[in-house]
C-alpha cells in the first residue's frame, strides 16, 4: 500500500472536539479516489494530515511503511519533491509573478535542460487550455484560471501521488468534465486523491470516500486500479544563487519603497565609514610623500638577509633551465619530462574506469582502472623493454600500453586469440584491427566529466599497468591540454581545488648513471641554485649519496626569490600597531635588483609614448596556441618605441623602477606631485621619444600595459592585458631605462592602474614609520632577535604632528557618526527583511510544499539582503568617489592630505561593512522563516 492510515484522530489547537475521528483507510499505489462531504466535515483537514501539512495527530499515517510524523524536514522535502504533489484549496500562487513563472517554479530544483522544462510547460498548458495566459500576471486572472494554474503547477513536476483540494469548484461544467477525464488518465500511473463538492461529475464506477462529522465511509468503484508504473525521479538541482538572485531582484522591484528606504539608510552608514578610510588613505599618501623628502630616525626598512643554498626554499625549475641541464650532462640525461603531484583517487571520486574497445565490442577488466596505472612513462625508462618502442613515433592520440601477463591473457580471451603467446597475439591483432583504450573520468561533485580515447599501437608485459609514450612531454600535453587542469609551479602547500595540480620538470636519467649525474650536478657552479630530489615509488627526498636510486626520474628545484612573507610583515605590524603610523611595501609583482625594481617575467610591463603601439602588442598577442607560463611575455615581439620590463634576459637593458627617498638630480622638469606623475631616465626618454626628447617628453603621458594573466581558451590560450597611464614631469641623468617614483608607487601602480589585488605571497621591501624615535632602539633589537632571517635598518622619516592631530579629530568625529548611522541602518534593514518575510508568507508555504529545502528558502531571503546591501555598497562607493574627485583637491591644498579616488582601503572597509549588514539581516531572516515553518507545521 502507498498510504496506510490507522485510527487517525485530530483536533485543532484550542478545540476540545476532534475534526477527524478514528479514521482508518489504505490507499493503493494508483487509482482515482474522490473525497466528498459537507463543509466542515473534515475533508480538507484529512488531506492536510496525509500530506504532512498538519502534525500533532493521534494514530498513524504510513508512507510505504514509514510513519509520516517521524520524517525529518529534509525527508519531508524529498517526499514533496519526488512523491507527493499537492494543490490546496487556497491556491498558493504568487500574484505578482506571471503564469509561466508560477508553473515553472517546482522545476527550479530539478536537473532539467531548458528544452525539457519548455516541453513540460507546453504539455500542461495545452492540456489545461492556459497557453494564452502564460505571460499574464496571476493578479489579473479569474478564479477558474487561477485554479488551472495551480493544477498545472501540481502536475508539471515528478510525483507518484497527486492530492487536489477542490480543483473543480470555480470551473464551468465543460471544464469540470475535462478535468475529471484528466484525473482518470493520470490515475493509471499514480494515486490521485480529489476533494470535491461537485458530486455530479463522479460516476458510479469511481472510488468515493465520504466524510460526515469526522467519520469516514467508503464506496468502492467498479474500476479496479491499474498497477502503478515505475516513476523515475529527475536528478535534483540545488536552488543556487544563479536562480535565487533574479527572483530576489523581482521581489525588490515589487517592493520598491521598502528596498530604497533600507538601501539609502545603509549607504549613509557605509559613506561615513568610507570617509574614515579615505582620510586614512590620504594620511598614508602624505606620509609616503614626506618619505621621499627627508630621512628621519623614526622609519625602519625591512629586507630579507642573504641565505645560503642549504637553508633556502625552492621552487620548481623552469623548462629552459631543465633543458640546459640535460644538454650540459647529455651523457647521463637523455631528456626532460614533467612530473605532477596529482592524486587521481582524491580528485575523481565517483568513477574512474579504463576499458578496451574493439569495433562495437567493449571490454572492462577489473584490474583496469585509472587508479591502477603506475604512471605515464617515457619509453626509454622501460630499460630492456625500451627496444620494443625504438622504431615507433607515437602521436598524442596514440599510446603504448604496459599490461601484466594476467591482463594480457584476459585480453586474448576477449579477442578470441590464442594464449600460448599472448603478447605477440595481441600485438598482431592491434596492428591489423586497431584497439582503443578509453579512460573515463567523472566527478559529479565538481561537474567534471571527460572521456579520453587512445589508439593502442603496441603492448608489452610490465609489472604495473602503464601508459607508455615516445614523447617525454606526453604527460604535460595530456594533463594541461586534454584534461584542462590548471598547473601551479610550486610543489608546496595543499591542493587549492580539484583543477589545480602541482607541476615540475624532471630530468630523465639513465639508471646506471643517475648517481654520477647527481654528484656532478650538486657540485656545479653553473647550476649552484638548483637542488635535486629522487622520484622513487611516488615518494620524494632530497638527494644524498646513500639514497637508493630506483627510478629514472630526477625532480629539480631552484632557489626561491629572496623576499619577505606578507603574513610576517602583518605580524610585525600587529605586534607594534599602537606605535606605528604607517608602512609601505613593494610586492611580488616586481622583483628587487640592486639598481631598483624590475618587472617580473610572470607579469611583464611595457611602456611607450604611443598607446597604439601597446594596443598592437595586446591585439597581436591576445591568443596563443601554447601556455608558456612564465615566458609568455618574453616571446612577445614589440616595435621600436616600446620598452619592456622583463627578467628573462631577452633585453640587454630592461625597464627598471627606481624608488627614491630623496630627490634625484634632475636634468629637466619638476618632481612628481602624486602617483599619477613620474620621472624617467634620459636613456628611457631617448628610447621612447628619439630626436628632441629633451623637449618632447616633459608633461607628456607615458602609457603602460601589463600582461596580467593567461586564461584557457578553446583551442589555445588567452592573454589578458591591462592598461595604465602616468604623466612625465622630469628627466634624470641615467644610462638605464628607468622610471623614478617614491616607494608606494609600485603598489599604487599594481592596485590602482592595473586593478590587481595585493597578493599575500612574497614582497621585497617594507618601510615602517613609527610614531616616535625613543622606541626604535628597543624595537630594533627585539625584531632582530625574533626574525633573524630579516635585516632591519633605519633610513627613517618623520610626519608633521599638526596634520596628524587635525586628521585624528576628523576621524574621531566620523567614527562616532558612522557608529550611530550603522546602528540605525542595521535596525531599518532588519525591519525591512521582516516585512519581506511577512509579505512572502504564502510563497514560503508554497515553496515548502513543492519540495524546496528549508535552507534553499532561507537562501532566497539571503539573496534579498545581499541585493539591498549591494545597492548600498555601490551607491556609497560612487558617492565617495565623487567626493574624492570634486573635494579632494581643495582638501589637499588646505590640509596637505593626498586623496586617492580609488583608495583600496575605502572600498575594502565599505565591502566588509556591507557584508556584516548582509549577515545580520540574513541571520534574522533565517530565524523568522524557521518560525514560519514551525507555525505552518502546527
Amino acid at each position: 500500500m502507498m498510504i496506510q492510515i490507522n485510527n487517525l484522530s485530530f483536533a485543532y489547537k484550542g478545540s476540545e472536539s476532534n475534526v477527524i475521528k478514528d479514521v482508518s483507510f489504505s490507499f493503493p499505489s494508483s487509482g482515482l479516489f474522490y473525497i466528498v462531504g459537507e463543509s466542515g466535515s473534515g475533508k480538507s483537514t484529512f488531506l492536510k494530515l496525509i500530506s504532512g501539512f498538519l502534525n500533532n495527530y493521534q494514530g498513524s499515517i504510513l508512507f510505504q511503511g514509514k510513519e509520516l510524523s517521524s520524517f525529518s524536514q529534509k525527508e519531508k522535502s524529498m517526499l514533496y519533491r519526488d512523491v507527493l504533489s499537492v494543490s490546496m484549496q487556497s491556491d498558493l500562487v504568487t500574484s505578482q509573478d506571471t503564469v509561466e513563472e508560477n508553473i515553472l517554479l517546482p522545476l527550479a530544483i530539478y536537473q532539467l535542460t531548458e528544452e525539457e522544462k519548455r516541453n513540460r510547460l507546453d504539455a500542461v498548458s495545452k492540456t489545461l487550455s492556459i497557453r494564452d495566459l502564460l505571460k499574464e500576471k496571476c493578479s489579473s486572472l479569474s478564479g477558474g484560471e487561477i485554479k488551472r494554474v495551480s493544477l498545472a503547477r501540481a502536475i508539471i513536476k515528478d510525483y507518484a501521488i497527486l492530492m487536489l483540494d477542490e480543483p473543480l469548484g470555480p470551473l464551468d461544467r465543460k471544464m469540470r468534465l475535462r478535468f475529471t477525464s484528466l484525473f482518470k488518465e493520470l490515475s493509471s500511473s499514480a494515486l490521485v486523491i480529489v476533494i470535491t463538492h461537485n458530486v455530479s461529475e463522479i460516476s458510479k464506477d469511481d472510488n468515493v470516500l465520504t466524510f460526515r462529522d469526522g467519520k469516514l465511509s467508503y464506496r468502492a468503484g467498479k474500476l479496479n486500479p491499474e498497477k502503478k508504473k515505475d516513476i523515475i525521479s529527475s536528478p535534483r538541482s540545488h536552488y543556487g544563487f544563479h536562480k535565487i538572485i533574479p527572483s530576489a531582484f523581482k521581489m525588490l522591484l515589487r517592493n520598491k519603497k521598502h528596498a530604497l528606504f533600507s538601501s539609502f539608510a545603509s549607504s549613509l552608514a557605509l559613506i561615513s565609514l568610507g570617509l574614515i578610510s579615505l582620510i586614512s588613505s590620504g594620511i598614508s599618501s602624505s606620509l609616503t610623500n614626506y618619505l621621499s623628502q627627508s630621512a628621519e630616525r623614526n622609519t625602519m626598512l625591512v629586507q630579507r638577509r642573504e641565505k645560503t643554498i642549504e637553508n633556502s626554499d625552492y621552487l620548481s625549475l623552469d623548462y629552459p633551465v631543465a633543458v640546459s641541464l640535460s644538454k650540459e650532462y647529455s651523457e647521463d640525461i637523455y631528456g626532460v619530462g614533467t612530473y605532477y603531484n596529482l592524486n587521481y583517487e582524491n580528485t575523481f571520486v565517483n568513477e574512474n574506469r579504463a576499458y578496451f574497445k574493439s569495433g562495437f565490442t567493449t571490454l572492462t577488466m577489473n584490474s583496469l582502472s585509472l587508479r591502477n596505472f603506475g604512471e605515464f612513462t617515457y619509453y626509454k625508462e622501460l630499460g630492456e623493454n625500451a627496444k620494443y618502442f625504438s622504431n615507433l613515433s607515437l602521436s598524442y592520440e596514440e599510446i603504448g600500453l604496459g599490461l601484466s601477463l594476467y591482463d594480457m591473457s584476459f585480453l586474448c580471451d576477449f579477442l578470441n586469440l590464442r594464449k600460448d603467446n599472448p603478447t605477440g597475439e595481441v600485438n598482431s591483432y592491434i596492428s591489423s584491427q586497431g584497439l582503443q583504450l578509453h579512460l573515463d573520468l567523472q566527478a559529479s561533485a565538481f561537474g567534471y566529466a571527460l572521456e579520453l580515447i587512445f589508439k593502442v599501437k603496441r603492448v608489452i608485459p610490465t609489472v604495473k599497468t602503464k601508459i607508455i609514450h615516445t614523447d617525454p612531454l606526453f604527460e604535460e600535453n595530456l594533463i594541461e591540454e586534454q584534461m584542462r587542469f590548471k598547473t601551479v609551479l610550486s610543489p608546496k602547500g595543499p591542493f587549492e581545488n580539484p583543477w589545480t595540480v602541482f607541476k615540475s620538470y624532471v630530468l630523465l636519467a639513465n639508471p646506471d648513471k643517475k648517481r654520477d649525474f647527481l654528484e656532478k650536478a650538486a657540485a656545479s657552479k653553473t647550476f649552484k641554485e638548483v637542488c635535486y630530489r629522487n622520484l622513487k615509488d611516488e615518494l620524494t627526498c632530497y638527494y644524498q649519496k646513500d639514497d637508493p636510486l630506483t627510478a629514472g626520474r630526477i625532480q629539480v628545484f631552484q632557489e626561491a626569490e629572496k623576499g619577505i612573507y606578507y603574513s610576517e610583515v602583518y605580524s610585525i605590524i600587529q605586534q607594534y600597531r599602537k606605535y606605528i603610523k604607517t608602512f609601505s611595501l613593494s610586492d611580488s609583482f616586481y622583483y628587487f635588483a640592486d639598481q631598483g625594481y624590475t618587472g617580473g617575467f610572470l607579469r611583464p610591463v611595457y611602456v611607450s609614448s604611443k598607446r597604439d603601439l601597446l594596443n598592437q602588442i595586446a591585439d597581436f598577442n591576445y591568443e596563443a596556441k601554447f601556455d608558456l607560463h612564465g615566458f609568455q611575455g618574453s616571446t612577445i615581439v614589440f616595435s621600436k618605441g616600446v620598452v619592456m620590463g622583463d627578467l628573462s634576459g631577452t633585453q640587454k637593458n630592461p625597464l627598471i623602477f627606481k624608488p627614491y627617498l630623496s630627490y634625484p638630480n634632475l636634468l629637466r622638469g619638476e618632481i612628481p606631485s602624486d602617483f599619477s606623475e613620474v620621472l624617467i631616465s634620459s636613456s628611457l626618454a631617448q628610447a621612447l621619444f628619439e630626436d628632441g626628447w629633451e623637449r618632447k617628453c616633459l608633461n607628456q603621458p607615458l602609457c603602460l600595459s601589463c600582461l596580467t594573466q593567461t586564461e584557457f581558451l578553446d583551442g589555445g590560450f588567452k592573454n589578458i592585458f591591462k592598461d595604465g597611464e602616468v604623466k612625465i614631469t622630469g628627466i634624470v641623468e641615467d644610462d638605464t631605462n628607468a622610471i623614478y617614483q617614491n616607494p608606494r608607487f609600485l603598489t599604487a601602480l599594481e592596485e590602482d592602474q592595473f586593478d590587481l589585488p595585493l597578493e599575500t605571497g612574497v614582497i621585497n621591501k617594507v618601510l615602517i614609520a613609527f610614531k616616535s624615535e625613543y622606541l626604535l632602539d628597543g624595537v630594533l633589537n627585539q625584531l632582530t632577535e625574533d626574525y633573524p632571517e630579516y635585516k632591519f635598518s633605519l633610513p627613517v622619516l618623520k610626519m608633521s604632528q599638526t596634520i596628524d592631530d587635525l586628521i585624528g579629530y576628523i576621524e574621531k568625529g566620523l567614527a562616532a557618526f558612522s557608529f550611530f548611522s550603522a546602528l540605525i541602518a542595521s535596525v531599518l534593514l532588519c525591519l525591512v527583511i521582516f516585512l519581506f518575510v511577512n509579505d512572502g508568507s504564502n510563497r514560503i508555504e508554497m515553496m515548502g510544499a513543492l519540495g524546496f529545502f528549508t535552507r534553499e528558502i532561507i537562501d532566497y531571503y539571503w539573496g534579498v539582503s545581499f541585493l539591498i546591501c549591494l545597492a548600498a555598497y555601490l551607491s556609497s562607493s560612487i558617492s565617495l568617489f565623487i567626493f574624492s574627485i570634486f573635494f579632494g583637491k581643495s582638501l589637499e591644498a588646505e590640509l596637505g592630505v593626498v586623496f586617492t579616488p580609488f583608495a583600496p582601503e575605502m572600498f575594502v572597509i565599505n565591502f566588509v561593512a556591507a557584508l556584516l549588514l548582509t549577515l545580520l539581516a540574513g541571520a534574522l531572516a533565517s530565524i523568522k522563516i524557521a518560525l514560519e515553518f514551525k507555525r505552518h507545521n502546527n
